[in-house]
């Protein structure tokens, strides 16, 4: 073949067909590098969550305006009624130490402490519950500053007809009434929002439906033991405090070891969720029925004393009783839904996060065939 003829041949001829070759090699890698680049936009652009001991926590990226504002107002709210408290504490303290003031102002202490954990614990992890049970506490300390205030006080026989309120009490009932509108109309707002979307719920667990049921009970089950500990230790200031005062010994080892007890009982509640132990879970559910049982018992004995019924000490006592049994009972409930999921995984996808739960995070999102809750991404 001469160099024309070889010429002509190249011009002439068509080049060959790649086409097909070329996307058997060429288009797998390239989707599988455009999904790679589409998913680490997405894990980039949405905000993640905080890994702590205690569970994964939503970052401050995620908190909305609404939600500053309500912990602006409801910190605002706890710091105050501590000041005021604690103050009008010492003041009672040093004149009478058996007044109900000193013994309202440490079961107000014992609740803004719970209040707090509540209040973090609901936006951090957009948990209604919380937020539910930090209205119910809110509503709860708003009542105690009242009956502080216009109750009788059993120590010195004298109500609200013969007897001038100090400053601190009537400021700290303004002020109390002032935040906590706002608080509260704030809090339904949030709790509104929170119901609608399982956001935290999605980013916790995934998209499995079972998964994220058995997740917001367990999240349920946490709030109700902080809940119940919060009605317990009340009940036992209001019931044994006067009798401590005096030093009785038998009293003051029976009140902490109905402390020990409680604090005890809510540990066993925690651990045999986060392990998912069913065993646990079942003498957690026995043993659920003491606390209630013991504050009734203990309440229908205080109810024999002598003009009690009017007493500032025996309206704490009514109100740590109601609140102990209905979240003890609520407890049980959910317990016995808790044991349907055990040994399902929601312990490792609760409690870890790393790079592949993230991944499998974002796959369930992109997967038009994996069932999806109610949670979403917004």
């Amino acid at each position: 073949m001469t160099s024309d003829e070889g010429v002509a041949l190249l011009t002439t001829a068509s080049p060959p067909d790649y086409s097909s070759r070329g996307a058997t090699l060429q288009t797998p890698s390239s989707e599988n590098v455009m999904n790679r680049r589409v998913n680490e936009t997405i894990l980039k652009t949405v905000p993640g969550l905080r890994k702590t001991f205690f569970g994964k926590f939503k970052s401050f990226e995620l908190i909305e305006r609404e939600e500053w504002l309500f912990l602006f107002f409801s910190l605002m709210s706890i710091m105050t009624t501590v000041c005021f408290t604690i103050y009008r504490l010492c003041f009672a303290a040093a004149i009478n130490p058996k007044s109900d003031d000193v013994l309202l102002g440490i079961i107000l202490l014992i609740n803004t402490v719970f209040c707090l954990y509540h209040l973090l614990h609901g936006v951090f992890r957009d948990q209604y519950f919380d937020i539910m049970t930090f209205l119910l506490t809110t509503a709860a300390v708003i009542g105690y500053v009242f009956l502080n205030f216009f109750g009788k006080d059993e120590s010195t026989n004298v109500n609200r007809e013969n007897f001038r309120h100090p400053t601190v009490k009537l400021a700290r009932l303004i002020v109390t009434c002032l935040l906590g509108m706002p608080v509260i109309c704030l809090g339904v707002v949030i709790v509104a929002k929170y119901w609608r979307s399982n956001y935290i719920l999605f980013r916790l667990v995934g998209g499995r439906t079972d998964l994220q049921l058995a997740c917001g009970n367990v999240l349920l089950i946490h709030t109700l033991l902080s809940l119940a500990v919060n009605s317990m230790l009340s009940f036992l200031v209001a019931k044994y405090y006067m009798d401590m005062i005096d030093g009785d010994t038998a009293v003051i080892f029976t009140y902490f070891l109905y402390s020990g007890v409680a604090c005890l009982w809510a540990t066993l509640g925690y651990l045999s969720l986060r392990f998912e132990k069913k065993l646990w879970i079942v003498w957690f559910i026995m043993l659920g029925f003491l606390p209630p049982t013991l504050t009734v018992f203990d309440t229908i004995q205080v109810s024999h004393e002598d003009n009690i019924f009017t007493t500032i000490r025996f309206g704490a006592i009514l109100i740590s009783t109601i609140i102990a049994c209905s979240s003890c009972l609520l407890l049980i409930l959910a317990a016995l839904y808790a044991l349907k999921f055990c040994n399902i995984g929601l312990s490792e996808r609760m409690y870890s996060m790393d790079d592949e739960d993230a991944w499998r995070i974002v796959t369930t999102l992109r997967q038009p065939d994996v069932e999806v809750g109610e949670g979403r991404v917004e």
